[in-house]
């Protein structure tokens, strides 16, 4: 069904490739990269008509998730004409070299089609940050701001003292003292940044000027409304009627028990949200290109080609098993750690991690006793093996983890709470209340509990780039041939 959508120039590419360059055509990448166009035209055009609501939340991952479900019905679909030939299963020469080949070229299918959503996200994303201009969208955070003081919705924000006597708060609605309740988080306080943004003291000056004048504070109020409705959000005040409410309120103390003549009514909510998309769209990356999305999708593609491969080269009955293993395993062993007492073991994880090593090591035996002569197959050693393989790329990185957790490498146990308490005992003996008294020894503690974690942290990632490496380079061509050998192998009768 899906051929009748191929064009011709396709097909003679795919015929170019059987004769020509094998393994590009056992990889199917030219299909993949072909329907990836079409599947990125639709996503982009997608994002440039679905219509935006500044006010409700953005769902962009959403859409990237929907289109990764159009990516899985494609993404199984060309499985299955790979796995249909399969050179490995019947024996077939091909140099070894290839599987570097073939490696990259799945790995790059993988990306491409779990990509389908990004050209969605980026219009979308594109379109909200493309709202205003940076230096009108500032200006309207400045015109937001000055008009917050005049508009009592709350009393939080005005000065106010607590009467122990009646223990009764009192508020004074003259007395503006916080500003800028308007900016969003990742514009606040950057005036150097952005330099047309008031900061506080001067808002803070702009409210002592304007609050002497009904005139100022109608403009400000006025101008609000303008923003508002600029926005798609109305005009939801009257500024005469603020204005008469917050004279009103003005005119003598306040308190919790006097909150019916606050101005009534959702005034912050809806604007605070439509500066927080367009900032989040404008000044952040979007969560496609930050750092633990990016890793979190290198090491799904790379799981994804590693298990395709391994299907490709050992028998499905022992892969399923494999799988199922990866996953039931893990399971007992934390029940079985949660059931044992932390006395005994003194960490719940000792059991799952030094049962993950055990299981690497004894793969890695049976993968050296199959390669100095192994001559009978064997399922449990074969389904160890690819437990093995399976581990390589992130064993470097667990070893250090555990080296962490469960031992002094990385003087995981520097302790100074036990200074701590020494300074505090200090204190109290001395009658110094509210101080703390710490020693040259807690800060040198300190010092060397931040330099391990530092050093704890280079080597996390040196052996996050070792696994990978040592995978690609040496057991992924390795592993192949291993596989292929047992699969040649007689079986018991």
């Amino acid at each position: 069904m899906l051929n009748a959508l191929v064009p011709k120039f396709i097909k003679n590419i795919d015929r170019y490739f059987l004769l020509n360059h094998p393994v590009l055509w056992i990889s199917k990448i030219h299909y993949v990269i072909y329907y990836a166009i079409i599947m990125w035209l639709f996503s982009g055009l997608v994002g440039m008509v679905v219509p935006v609501n500044l006010s409700q939340p953005q769902d962009i991952a959403l859409w990237h998730v929907l289109f990764s479900v159009l990516a899985i019905v494609l993404f199984c679909i060309w499985i299955y004409r790979n796995a249909i030939f399969n050179v490995e299963k019947k024996f077939g020469n091909r140099h070894w070299a290839d599987e570097f080949k073939l490696f990259f070229l799945y790995f790059i299918s993988v990306f491409i089609f779990f990509s389908f959503g990004y050209p969605f996200a980026i219009v979308y994303n594109s379109r909200i940050a493309n709202t205003v201009t940076t230096t009108e969208f500032i200006e309207d955070i400045n015109t937001l701001n000055r008009a917050e003081p005049f508009i009592p919705v709350q009393f939080y924000g005005y000065y106010n003292y607590y009467d122990s006597t009646r223990q009764v708060t009192f508020y004074d609605i003259n007395r503006r003292v916080t500003f800028g309740g308007y900016t969003p988080y990742l514009v606040k306080g950057d005036t150097l940044r952005f330099g047309n943004l008031r900061s506080e003291y001067r808002l803070y000056l702009e409210y002592r000027h304007d609050k002497q004048s009904d005139e100022a504070i109608l403009d400000a109020l006025r101008q609000r409304n303008q923003v508002l409705e600029k926005y798609g959000l109305g005009a939801d005040i009257i500024p005469a009627e603020i204005l008469k409410t917050y004279k009103f309120l003005c005119k003598s103390w306040q308190t919790d028990n006097s909150k019916q003549v606050l101005v009534q009514g959702d005034y912050d909510y809806s604007i605070n949200r439509v500066f927080d998309n367009i900032s989040e769209a404008k000044f952040r990356p979007i969560f496609l290109f930050r750092a633990d999305f990016l890793i979190f999708v290198f090491y799904f593609t790379f799981y994804i080609t590693l298990f395709f491969l391994l299907f490709r080269n050992t028998q499905w009955q022992h892969f399923l098993i494999t799988i199922i293993t990866l996953i039931v395993l893990p399971i007992l062993l934390f029940i079985i750690g949660q059931v044992i007492p932390r006395e005994v073991l003194g960490s719940r994880d000792i059991i799952f991690d030094t049962a993950t090593v055990l299981v690497f090591l004894t793969g890695l035996a049976f993968t050296i006793q199959s390669v100095a002569g192994g001559r009978v197959f064997s399922a449990f050693k074969n389904i160890t093996m690819q437990l093995f393989y399976v581990l390589v790329p992130v064993m470097p990185m667990y070893l250090v983890s555990c080296l962490k957790n469960h031992t002094g490498v990385f003087h995981h146990a520097y302790d100074y709470t036990h200074i701590y308490e020494e300074a505090i005992q200090q204190v109290a003996v001395k009658a110094v209340p509210g101080a703390f008294e710490r020693s040259p020894e807690f800060f040198l503690q300190q010092y060397l509990s931040e330099y391990w974690q530092r050093q704890y942290d280079l080597w996390f990632f040196a052996m996050q780039v070792a696994g990978i490496l040592l995978f690609v380079i040496v057991i992924l061509p390795f592993m192949k041939g291993v596989f292929v050998k047992q699969m040649a192998l007689p079986r018991h009768r």
